[in-house]
């Protein structure tokens, strides 16, 4: 069995996701600056626009991928202060400009513990 292979068995026995391990930490730092309008770039289903919800007065959510915005336009479909644009950063609004902002490839370059 390839290296490849076992990789994807263990994944699957043992799912990790760092977006969902750095979660509390990032909408932590968020609340801490002050932000009320964040910005999370690449929201994929919402799990961390639902964290920072609870500590900013409204976030907006990119996501490029149409399935994965769908799913989370229906997942905060009953919070107006939650919105989610099926887009990429390059096609954001340049007139919104949120407090704070959040990304995917900015976490997944973070040391593997928080300062």
């Amino acid at each position: 069995m390839s290296l490849l292979s076992r990789l994807a068995r263990f994944n699957q026995r043992h799912p990790w996701s760092h977006n969902d391990h750095y979660g509390r930490w990032v909408a932590g730092q968020v609340a801490a600056s002050g932000a009320r309008h964040v910005l999370d770039v690449g929201c994929g289903t919402g799990n961390l626009v639902a964290l920072l919800r609870r500590r900013a007065v409204t976030v907006t959510g990119l996501e490029p991928d149409s399935a994965t915005a769908r799913a989370a336009v229906e997942r905060f479909a009953d919070d107006g202060a939650v919105t989610i644009i099926q887009t990429d950063f390059a096609g954001r609004d340049p007139q919104r400009r949120p407090r704070s902002g959040t990304s995917g490839r900015v976490r997944r370059s973070w040391p593997a513990t928080p300062p």
